[in-house]
């Protein structure tokens, strides 16, 4: 900071904190202290004892981060001293307490020292709560942060007192101070009071030397469940690995609260579990283990031995047999967690007899979704035929309701698309296209063989069949058939069980039905035609000649009326919602095959998902760029991602509003310049989104280096150009907040100084801008704007734009 501007600021802190009001007084002494204005002291101290409480509260948190850098303390430590003691507001008190808490002075570890044994002035415990308590508790916790080894016989000798419960904390604070306090907190390890026990055991959480660990794990049998169950959780939390194998016997625990923890803590090593914590354990004992342990247990066991195998893939031959059979069946279990461990572990050690047991379990609609979920990710690992589960998958797709299932499942099809195919008919590349189509396929279309490409010049075949159905002659070609009418007959003979024509007359849409004679005749014939779902084309007919002849009842039958018009509302509503539910193409397989392909960076997802651009269902291009964007953030070096340029660009002006926002997304992740162009044009969109998202993607485009797989290579973006600036620029005086926020960001980033006035005003005129401004501010010209905002500081009509301003002051301070 300049001399001349440190000289202004301190100068206009000085005179706030003088003659400002309350407001003023407590704004200044937050700017002095977070810029840390030792020269402010004495008129900091001067405020300790304002009328406002709330400028006296402020002054003291000032005082506690100037304080230390303070050369001779002893004066500030007598004011503060002073305060604690005599002060009229509660508040106060503790305020001065912490601010004491931070300063290293004789007399100030001498004053925690006489508050931690509570009110020097009172002898007995206050009816109500008494701020003398919080002064205490304050001072504990500083003589513990502190590692003060005088301060172990004043918190001892507070461990056997009972005027207040503060227990765990006299225990935290006695582990931090040296060896001694450790040893005092050890001790209590041996107390009759299991209370003080578990806090203790607690407490030994914030060390972490070896004496403790041990000291932890000859606890592990105490008689009493809830300290079992503490050794269990510090265990955890301080991942203490090498004890692992001994949570595991915890889990055998006639304690529920025991093996609760215990297991919690054990999962919780599992992703640091390494396999020298477990080279002791024999296959044979692995075994034991998992034939003596519920569920949960066998659950666990099983996640850890798939960590270690997979960190280790050569496996014993006896282990893996050890656990073939354990994992066979786990695979058979009710318990989710186990049968979703056993899933995990097939991966790391695949057992070929597990392939009809998983298949078996993917039609188990009992079964939790995240269970389901879990065994269709292990299809790809079970078998070595993929075919085998290809018609499965398929089956889950065309009868599974629950879309998340729909949509692992597609995902495994997506992965299994990757792997070259090993057998005759559709393979799973070749299924996910007939998806990706909108086609769904039956069993008779898995079965079939792989169609063939085809040269330009060849023909498609069809088999002319007579009026039984028999097949006439050698296959012909379309070209063949007399007529159009001929031609399309030929090919619905191939899809059906009978000749055309006697198909036709079997229509029955083309019989007219009979009119019912009677209001019974009616009620029977719409039941029927309801049980067999066969709707004709008269159906609105007949609901209204029904409802007619239900009018005309007379009036004792009028329940029943009632009764078949509800009925009749009824199944318009269902109808009704059945055709609302068809139209959602949110949870189609088309749909769940596009973000499938967006977990798969490849080229040939890109251009899959390249050739559904052109749809007119917007929906459905809306997941398409969704699922371009997912690809663009992982591999944006894909050459195919040039191709949608055009496509997304057409839909940035063109697309529906949430179309356009991905589109943008898309673009700036893509990483194509070519692009600038359009999303400087998006920032004028009517949407405040998709100008919030063309922002950041214009950032992105020009604005951080490159980042390579490379270390030693990064290639550093262009600047953005003079017009993209200022388009951008003119995003500040956007209405929206967020959209100026992005705006703000955006020439932070590209260094544009000549906007700093503008930066000031917004920081000035909205609260919900200041911080963004004042950073963006620290990084352009600190210097210019403390100026610019030190100079109509002290004038009276700046007054509401006073806080405003000293917030910024105090994000430009470290900067100057």
């Amino acid at each position: 900071m300049s001399t001349t501007i440190h000289t202004r600021f301190h100068q206009t802190l000085n005179q706030l904190l003088s003659d400002g009001d309350e407001a003023d007084r407590c704004y200044a002494a937050r700017t002095a202290g977070e810029a840390g204005m030792v020269q402010l002291l004495p008129v900091l101290q001067d405020c300790l004892y304002h009328e406002d409480p709330d400028v006296s509260i402020d002054a003291a948190d000032a005082l506690a981060k100037v304080g230390p850098a303070v050369a001779e303390p002893a004066e500030l430590v007598a004011r503060l001293i002073e305060m604690v003691n005599l002060h009229p507001e509660g508040d106060a008190r503790v305020a001065a307490a912490r601010a004491l808490a931070r300063l290293d002075h004789p007399d100030a570890r001498q004053a925690l020292l006489n508050w931690a044994q509570g009110n020097p002035g009172q002898g007995e415990v206050a009816a109500d709560w008494d701020d003398w308590w919080d002064i205490q508790l304050n001072a504990i916790q500083a003589l513990g942060q502190q590692g003060r080894a005088d301060a172990v016989p004043v918190l001892e000798a507070l461990l056997t007192e009972e005027i207040l419960d503060i227990e765990a904390d006299l225990l935290r604070a006695l582990v931090h101070c040296g060896e001694a306090g450790l040893a005092s907190t050890l001790a209590q390890l041996q107390s009759p009071s299991p209370r003080l026990v578990r806090r203790a055991v607690r407490a030994l959480r914030f060390v972490e030397c070896d004496a403790s660990l041990i000291a932890l794990f000859r606890q592990i049998r105490h008689p009493d469940a809830s300290v079992r169950a503490a050794v269990a959780e510090v265990l955890g939390q301080r991942e203490a690995r090498r004890y692992f194998i001994d949570l595991v016997e915890l889990l055998r625990d006639p304690a529920d609260e025991v093996r609760s923890q215990a297991l919690k803590s054990a999962e919780s090593m599992l992703a640091q579990l390494e396999s020298y914590h477990l080279k002791h354990i024999t296959p044979q004992k692995l075994t034991g283990l998992l034939d003596m342990l519920d569920a949960d247990g066998r659950a666990l066991i099983l996640t850890a031995l798939m960590r270690l195998l997979k960190a280790e893939p050569e496996a014993d031959p006896a282990l893996s047999q050890a656990l073939s059979q354990a994992l066979l069946n786990a695979l058979q279990s009710d318990h989710g967690g186990e049968l979703e461990a056993a899933a995990g572990l097939l991966v790391q050690l695949p057992v070929a007899e597990a392939q009809p047991i998983v298949l078996a379990r993917l039609q188990d609609t009992e079964l939790a979704l995240r269970s389901r979920r879990v065994l269709v990710n292990t299809v790809q690992q079970v078998g070595q035929n993929h075919r085998d589960f290809i018609r499965p998958l398929n089956t889950l797709l065309q009868e599974e309701d629950n879309a998340a299932l729909r949509q692992v499942v597609m995902e495994a099809l997506s992965t299994l698309a990757l792997l070259p195919p090993q057998h005759e008919g559709l393979c799973a590349s070749q299924v996910l296209a007939h998806y990706l189509a909108g086609e769904e396929l039956n069993s008779g279309l898995l079965d079939a063989p792989a169609p063939q490409p085809m040269a330009d010049d060849s023909r498609i075949s069809c088999v002319m069949v007579d009026d039984a159905g028999t097949p006439q002659g050698p296959a012909s070609t379309l070209h063949a058939a007399e007529s159009e009418e001929a031609t399309i007959r030929a090919l619905m003979a191939q899809f059906s069980d009978g000749p055309v024509e006697a198909a036709a007359e079997a229509e029955p849409a083309l019989a007219k039905p009979a009119q019912p004679q009677s209001t019974l005749a009616a009620i029977s014939q719409a039941n029927v035609q309801a049980a067999l779902q066969q709707p004709t084309p008269q159906a609105q007919d007949q609901a209204e000649h029904l409802r007619e002849m239900v009018a005309e009842l007379p009036e004792a039958l009028d329940s029943f009326g009632n009764i078949v018009v509800g009925h009749l509302d009824q199944g318009e509503q269902l109808k009704l919602s059945r055709k609302k539910i068809a139209r959602l193409p949110d949870y189609s397989n088309q749909v769940l095959a596009v973000r499938a392909l967006g977990k798969q960076p490849t080229a040939a997802s890109v251009s899959q998902l390249l050739g559904l651009l052109l749809e007119t269902e917007p929906v459905l291009v809306r997941e398409v760029v969704s699922s371009l964007a997912q690809i663009a953030a992982r591999q944006p070096e894909l050459s195919e991602l040039n191709n949608a340029l055009g496509p997304l660009a057409t839909l940035l002006l063109a697309g529906t509003p949430e179309i356009r926002q991905l589109c943008a997304r898309t673009l700036g992740l893509m990483q194509h310049r070519g692009a600038l162009p359009v999303l400087k044009q998006a920032l004028q969109d009517g949407d405040s989104n998709v100008r919030i998202e063309a922002i950041y993607a214009l950032a992105r485009l020009v604005g951080q280096p490159l980042e390579t797989q490379d270390e030693a290579r990064v290639v550093l973006h262009k600047p953005a150009p003079a017009s993209v600036q200022t388009a951008v620029a003119h995003c500040l005086a956007d209405p929206l907040d967020g959209v100026v926020l992005a705006a703000i960001s955006f020439v932070s980033q590209q260094g544009m100084a000549d906007r700093v006035p503008q930066l000031i005003q917004l920081g000035l005129n909205n609260s919900a801008l200041t911080a963004a401004a004042g950073q963006a501010l620290a990084r352009l010209e600190p210097q210019a704007a403390a100026t610019q905002l030190l100079e109509p500081m002290l004038e009276a009509d700046f007054a509401s734009q006073r806080p405003h301003a000293l917030q910024m002051m105090t994000v430009l301070a470290p900067a100057l």
